[in-house]
């Protein structure tokens, strides 16, 4: 089965055309290997505590950022969807 594509941005942000233009390069670069690429409105909790811009990418419902903490290739001191969690886990 072919992976689908989740794109989350910020319509605060106009970043639409951002968004627009990454489901385009992939579609280009993987082209019949997805099985979709959808474009939502509406950002998960905008900037972190210092100000940064957060974004998300979901693929087949799996959000990208918290599996690459779970499996080791990142770090989070604290996870932003969940406001009273200090640190994520990796169990």
């Amino acid at each position: 089965m072919a992976p689908t594509v989740t794109i989350t941005y910020c319509t605060q942000c106009n970043w639409l055309l951002r968004a627009s233009w990454m489901a385009s390069e992939l579609l280009s670069t993987f082209g019949s290997d997805l099985g979709r690429v959808t474009l939502v409105p509406g950002a998960r909790d905008d900037h972190d505590r210092y100000g940064r811009l957060l974004r998300y990418l979901d693929v087949n419902g799996v959000d990208l950022g918290l599996q690459q903490i779970r499996t080791g290739h990142a770090i989070a001191r604290y996870d932003s969807r969940e406001p009273s969690a200090k640190r994520v886990t990796t169990s």
